[in-house]
């Protein structure tokens, strides 16, 4: 039998990430070996599905949610080029134009414009941004780990990355 557990940030707890992950196990053999979102979702919607749960069924709370994420994918969404200083000259790169500000690990739930930081040579903010793609950087390179395939390519990313940001 399978131990499921929480991902890191999910917001599961590793009895509710056991829970889940038998439920979509049971999904996954009822449809072959292979399923899709919507086979998830037509199962959670039974009242008596240990997914019903971690729904919001009120379709006014639930909208209100999808519009919230909505808003995060279309700010995501939104990129800019901006020019940066390099040994052989001037080079154009391409950024997301808004990024999530954080406070050391916890977020503030704001975003500032990339453009505003480079500008005004905003430290703080642009100190999260990298921050934040450090975090992600040593996320990936975790889960790359984790896969028997990935782990003899992991030098070769390793090396790439440390060349592109020094990691």
């Amino acid at each position: 039998m399978t131990l499921y557990q929480a991902v890191s940030g999910s917001g599961l707890s590793d009895d509710q990430a056991e829970r889940v992950g038998q439920a979509i196990e049971e999904i996954r053999e009822r449809c072959g070996g292979r399923f899709t979102v919507e086979d998830v979702l037509n199962e959670a919607r039974k009242k008596s599905s240990p997914l019903h749960e971690f729904y919001v069924w009120d379709t006014d709370a639930a909208a209100e949610k999808y519009w919230i994420e909505r808003t995060r994918y279309l700010i995501r969404s939104v990129k800019i080029t901006v020019e940066r200083r390099t040994r052989n000259g001037p080079k154009e790169v391409e950024v997301r134009a808004f990024e999530k500000m954080y406070d050391g690990e916890t977020r503030l739930g704001e975003f500032a414009s990339v453009k505003d930081m480079v500008d005004t040579g905003d430290k703080a903010g642009l100190r999260t941004v990298v921050s934040r793609i450090h975090r992600d950087i040593k996320r990936l390179m975790k889960r790359a780990e984790a896969y028997d395939e990935l782990a003899k390519a992991r030098g070769a990313m390793k090396a790439v990355l440390t060349e592109l940001v020094g990691v």
